[in-house]
C-alpha cells in the first residue's frame, strides 16, 4: 500500500492510500486541469492549495487565517504569498478583516468566486 506523507512547514501528516484510489485521483487532477482554465485567479495546484487550505481551516474548522498560518503552511516565499492574496483580493476570490484583538492583523477569508470554483471542483467523472 502506498503512503503519502505531506509536509508543509511545520505540519506533517501521513496519509495511506488504496491502490483503487489512484483512479478517483487521477480523474479529479484532470478535472482540476479543466476548470483552472475557468478562473482568472486559481490556474495551477499550488493556487489550489492554499485556496483548499483556508476553505478547510476557515470554512470547515471556523478558524481564522492570517498571514502567519499561510506562511507556516507553505513554504512559498512572503512575496508569493503577498501576491497570491493581493491576487486573490482584485479578483474576488479572497477578502480580509482586521481581527479584532489586533487592527495590524488580516484574516483573510474565501469571498464567492472560490467558493463557486470549489463547487465545480468537487463535481467530477
Amino acid at each position: 500500500m502506498p503512503i503519502i506523507i505531506v509536509s508543509m512547514g511545520s505540519n506533517q501528516k501521513k496519509f495511506q492510500l488504496e491502490d483503487k484510489e489512484f483512479s478517483r485521483i487521477s480523474a479529479f487532477l484532470k478535472h482540476a486541469n479543466k476548470i483552472f482554465s475557468t478562473s482568472n485567479f486559481i490556474k495551477n495546484l499550488d493556487t489550489l492549495e492554499i485556496v483548499i487550505f483556508i476553505y478547510k481551516e476557515n470554512h470547515l474548522e471556523n478558524k481564522n487565517i492570517n498571514f502567519k498560518a499561510l506562511k507556516e503552511y507553505t513554504n512559498k516565499s512572503d512575496m508569493y504569498l503577498s501576491s497570491f492574496l493581493r491576487s486573490g483580493k482584485e479578483t474576488n476570490y479572497l477578502n480580509f478583516k482586521f481581527s479584532s484583538k489586533d487592527r495590524r492583523i488580516k484574516n483573510y477569508y474565501l469571498e464567492k468566486n472560490s467558493y463557486e470554483f470549489i463547487r465545480k471542483l468537487k463535481e467530477f467523472d
